[in-house]
Parts: structure tokens; C-alpha cells; sequence
């Protein structure tokens, strides 16, 4: 039994390390931020972003994400240099 666990455990974790590397090889950096803050400003939904760019939910989730740490970076950075 603790090996099946083992086993399903390895396949999500392989399968979603596999489907992360994707996202990034369908679209450049400019379009994922693009996406990102399309998203992050409410001009499209998830699941519009996933019909628009064919992207899973995940990709597009991370598509934010990425956004907002960019955004938090460069905050920090201007504060830094005010």
C-alpha cells in the first residue's frame, strides 16, 4: 500500500513538474506577462485565457502569479530607490 502511494504521488508530481516546463514553451515572456495582467486587471477571466491561449487552468494560474511577483519586484525596487 505505501508504495501505490508512492507510486500516484510520483506521477502527480512528474506530471505537474511536465505541464509547468510547457507553459513557458507555448509563449514568450512578454506574452505570459501580457496574459498575466490581462487577467490580474479582470479584462478576462481564467477560463477566457485558457479558451483564448489554450492553456490549462494551472498555466494560466501561474500566468498571474508570475505577473504579480513582477509587479511586487518592481514596487520594491522603486521604494528602494526613492
Amino acid at each position: 500500500l505505501f508504495i501505490y502511494k508512492s507510486t500516484i504521488f510520483y506521477k502527480v508530481v512528474t506530471y505537474t513538474i511536465m505541464e509547468s516546463c510547457m507553459c513557458h514553451m507555448k509563449h514568450s515572456l512578454e506574452e505570459r506577462m501580457d496574459i498575466g495582467r490581462r487577467m490580474y486587471l479582470h479584462e478576462i477571466t481564467y477560463k477566457e485565457a485558457m479558451e483564448i491561449y489554450g492553456l490549462s487552468e494551472s498555466c494560466a494560474h501561474k500566468y498571474m502569479t508570475d505577473y504579480k511577483y513582477q509587479i511586487s519586484m518592481l514596487i520594491s525596487y522603486v521604494k528602494q530607490r526613492a
